[in-house]
This record gives structure tokens, C-alpha cells and sequence, in this order.
């Protein structure tokens, strides 16, 4: 057990000896006080540090600071929860690429190019953000920065953020089942459609 631990579980039972002591007995709910004393001990909110060395494998030379993400966090939890969840899981390489995986090869991109199919080859992939491009109608920036919305935190680089990951997982599953060639821009204009669900 934590120092940490030992010293809120002692602190707790001088407050209860402090309470039975004036006839003051504090009903204690269990399971909230456990959350409130013990869960950021045990498992600390340390996204930042994550999300620092992850940018540093995935962006060689892209200097990103633990204060960007604290200045990019609020933003994204005004986003519905499954959009953020995405976007966390696309900034902190949460993705089955099969170089993340280790799996028996490295495979090529999805979306059609001859280069390794990792998520740092998919934010400079032409096909893949012309396809992005043309079904959204919004120009494509050429900054890898942008793309990742770190340097352009918008609702749009946000959607697209969301709509790559989908239609990444949703073309690699087509590829997995064996189903035939996939039409890479039908797979994102259904993305497109199903992300403005949300």
C-alpha cells in the first residue's frame, strides 16, 4: 500500500474516532468516499505526460508541450463524449495500426499509397485527405499540425479527426473480412453521414 493510501486511511479513522467522540457519528458512504480520497492517488490524471511522448515517437521535431494539451483539453470536453474519446485515442496513437499492434508485418496504407500503414503516415497520406477534402468541401491544410488539430482547433479539424479514425477502422474491418475492394470515398461519405449523428 502507497504512503498516500496509509496517510487518508489514517487521517479517516482519526475523523471517525473524532466524530464518535462528540456523538457525532458521520454516516459514510463507502463507495464516494473511496472516489474522492483514493482514486487520483491511485490513478493520476497524467494525459499530458502521455500525449508529450506519444507526439514526440509520432512527430519526430514536432515540438509539442504538456501546456498545449492542457490548453486543448477544455476545448475538446465541449465536444459530445464519443467525439472526444475519439480524438483522445487519435492524439495518443489509440489506434490497431498494425505497427502499434506488432503484429507479423507492418502493412501498407489503407487508403490506397505504397508507404507503412501507422498513423504518422496517415496524417500526410494525399489520397486519404483528398478523399477527406472532397467529401466535406473544406480545403485540406497542408500543416501536419492542423491536421492533427493541435495548431488549428476547430469544429471542422475536430470532425475530421473523427471521421479518419472511423473510416480507418471501418475500411480496415472490410479489408479483415475479406469482403472485396473498398471504395475508400463511399467509406467516408458514409462516416461523413453517421458522424453528423452526433
Amino acid at each position: 500500500m502507497s504512503s498516500n493510501v496509509s496517510l487518508h486511511l489514517s487521517i479517516e479513522a482519526d475523523e471517525r474516532r473524532e466524530f464518535e467522540s462528540r456523538g457525532e457519528l458521520k454516516k459514510i458512504k463507502f463507495q464516494r468516499s473511496l472516489y474522492e480520497r483514493y482514486f487520483f492517488v491511485l490513478l493520476p490524471d497524467d494525459l499530458h505526460v502521455t500525449f508529450v511522448a506519444r507526439v514526440a515517437c509520432l512527430c519526430p521535431g514536432f515540438a509539442v508541450s504538456q501546456a498545449l494539451f492542457c490548453e486543448l483539453r477544455p476545448k475538446l470536453s465541449c465536444f459530445p463524449a464519443a467525439l472526444a474519446q475519439q480524438v483522445l485515442r487519435t492524439w495518443l496513437n489509440a489506434w490497431t495500426t498494425s505497427r502499434r499492434i506488432k503484429g507479423d508485418a507492418v502493412h501498407l496504407c489503407l487508403f490506397g499509397c505504397v508507404a507503412d500503414g501507422d498513423l504518422y503516415h496517415y496524417f500526410r497520406c494525399v489520397p486519404c485527405w483528398q478523399a477527406i477534402g472532397a467529401c466535406d468541401s473544406f480545403p485540406v491544410s497542408a500543416s501536419v499540425a492542423a491536421r492533427w488539430a493541435w495548431s488549428d482547433f476547430t469544429e471542422i479539424s475536430v470532425f475530421r479527426l473523427v471521421v479518419l479514425s472511423n473510416a480507418y477502422h471501418s475500411i480496415k474491418s472490410f479489408c479483415h473480412a475479406g469482403l472485396g475492394p473498398v471504395r475508400v470515398s463511399s467509406i467516408l461519405g458514409d462516416t461523413i453521414f453517421q458522424s453528423y449523428s452526433f
